[in-house]
């Protein structure tokens, strides 16, 4: 059965968030999305973000999203960095309502003419900013399109590409929990090999890291060929994989405990069944803490490093040799064939 949520963008500028949730509650809604602008009224009236999550418990409706980071996709230099630190004030709202998601409305071209490939690669951009920015608090991106003439993104087929080109650059868990580690453990550096030909992944990346005080920290490299002297002058390997990922057997994770290398990783995907958690490294929850944590107890223990290490090397050797792989398959084929 079909569950309807109230949009407070449809109750105007004199409806508060509370009037909002009293609303969607008496009309029999299930969800209620909640304006930006009305939390900041809320808030400045002196309630709190609190106060709303419980009425809302209260009233049973859910928060399906705080609405809206607006024009947020064409812009560069300080007014994008305007916006991520927006969008962090909103996905903290979020996170405090029990809200999973934040939504990211498109810019609008005004006199500018319309340039497909660059619309396309400058939200891309943006919106990988935004989600590693909400990601620090559990919570998601939602992207919208609007179907007015002079929106940048106005049709569903261009918010689709959009989306496809944005793909999965991956490294933004691993980068966060890099900077709650630098923050103890001044010393350390992170290395990031990374095989891609997405041009948009690697700006990410620059960008991601250009503004972080550690940058000087973090060393990355493309489409490196000689990644067994990489693991080999390596301590630790670190690897995540967002829940949606299609990534069902990382083939990094095999080479790094090949190469003898205790490693931390999600518990997504194939992750765990690669990685045997406190035995060849740590299976953790997609989250920053939960890494961070687990990549400085192997920094301060060499002894720990050395003995996950050397249990991932047998295990891959023993499990994951060609005859036995050979053997698994010939099983799944013959089961699969009665």
């Amino acid at each position: 059965m079909p569950e309807f949520g109230l949009n407070s963008w449809t109750t105007g500028d004199k409806s508060s968030a509370l009037t909002d949730i009293r609303a969607a509650a008496a009309a029999g809604y299930r969800h209620v999305e909640l304006r930006d602008w009305k939390l900041e009224q809320h808030l400045a009236a002196g309630g709190s973000i609190a106060e709303l999550r419980d009425r809302a418990a209260d009233a049973g409706l859910t928060v399906l999203s705080v609405n809206t980071l607006d024009a947020a996709t064409l812009q560069d230099g300080p007014k994008l960095e305007a916006l991520v630190e927006r969008c962090r004030q909103l996905a903290a709202w979020a996170a405090a309502l029990g809200c999973p998601q934040i939504i990211v409305g498109p810019s609008y071209l005004g006199e500018a003419k319309r340039d497909p490939a660059l619309i396309r690669d400058r939200s891309v951009a943006a919106l990988a900013r935004y989600a590693a920015v909400a990601a620090e608090h559990g919570v998601r991106v939602a992207f919208e399109y609007h179907g007015y003439a002079a929106c940048s993104i106005n049709n569903l087929s261009d918010a689709r590409a959009v989306l496809d080109a944005l793909g999965d650059p991956r490294v933004g868990l691993v980068i966060d929990a890099f900077g709650q580690v630098h923050a103890h453990r001044k010393t350390v550096k992170l290395v990031i090999a990374a095989k891609t030909s997405n041009r948009l992944h690697q700006a990410w990346a620059e960008d991601y890291l250009k503004s972080k005080p550690w940058r000087d920290s973090v060393v990355l490299f493309y489409n490196r060929e000689d990644i067994p002297n990489l693991l080999a002058s390596s301590d630790v390997f670190v690897y995540a994989t967002p829940h949606n990922s299609n990534d069902s057997l990382p083939r990094a994770l095999l080479e790094a405990q090949s190469a003898g290398l205790p490693v931390v990783t999600t518990d997504t995907t194939g992750c765990p069944e690669i990685v045997r958690d406190g035995m060849t490294g740590f299976v953790v929850p997609y989250e920053t803490e939960a890494m961070a944590e687990r990549i400085m107890q192997l920094i301060d223990n060499s002894q720990l490093r050395r003995e996950l290490g050397r249990t991932a090397q047998q295990w891959i050797a023993q499990v994951f040799n060609w005859d036995q792989m050979a053997d698994q398959y010939a099983k799944v084929f013959l089961e699969i064939a009665g």
